[in-house]
């Protein structure tokens, strides 16, 4: 029923959908980087998030836009396992499973090292061929990242909340849910 374009590299649009989906609030939250700025820099040549961060100068921004944009990479680079991972673009592999991921690992190296736990966690056959599919021929796309200052790494820390399962449900008088998760999250 479904139809998809068998033209991953060269099509415009799965290369929008993949750095609009890099730069969302569901992967590296970018700030400065919305549908219109995605739209520019793939204009300018931006076909992979690696080249997104290996971009220069964007002299063909204004100002504001330019510094937006540079500051929002910079603290892309910094952001958690989980979202650098989400990032990535592997199908499948959605926010709560890169996150389920980046609670067992500290890094991607930890993570590839450890094929089998992964597969367990991952539970899903098609989503952990895809999981393999993807660092089997991306590897250069990945070493690119890490070279360009994406850590894929993250500190885990236990807080007072650690181990602890949340349904969040009904009327919030405490924000909206993306910032009681947010809450939660950061205890």
């Amino acid at each position: 029923v479904d139809w998809y374009c068998p033209n991953s590299q060269g099509c415009e649009e799965q290369i929008f959908g993949r750095l609009r989906h890099a730069t969302s609030k569901q992967a590296l939250d970018m700030a400065g980087c919305g549908e219109t700025m995605v739209r520019v820099l793939m204009q300018n040549g931006v076909k992979t998030l690696s080249d997104l961060f290996a971009l220069e100068s964007p002299h063909f921004l204004k100002p504001a836009a330019r510094k937006a944009f540079l500051e929002g990479r910079e603290k892309a680079k910094q952001q958690s396992f989980w979202r650098q991972l989400a990032a990535l673009n592997i199908e499948g592999l959605g926010r709560t499973l890169c996150q389920d991921i980046a609670a067992r690992w500290n890094n991607l190296r930890e993570m590839v090292d450890d094929l089998e736990a992964l597969s367990k966690v991952i539970n899903n056959e098609a989503t952990y061929r895809n999981v393999l599919h993807y660092f089997s021929t991306e590897h250069a796309e990945v070493t690119r990242l890490h070279e360009l200052g994406m850590t894929f790494a993250s500190e885990r820390q236990a807080g007072r909340l650690s181990g602890k399962v949340f349904a969040i449900t009904g009327g919030l008088v405490s924000g909206t849910r993306d910032d009681v998760v947010r809450k939660i999250e950061a205890a």
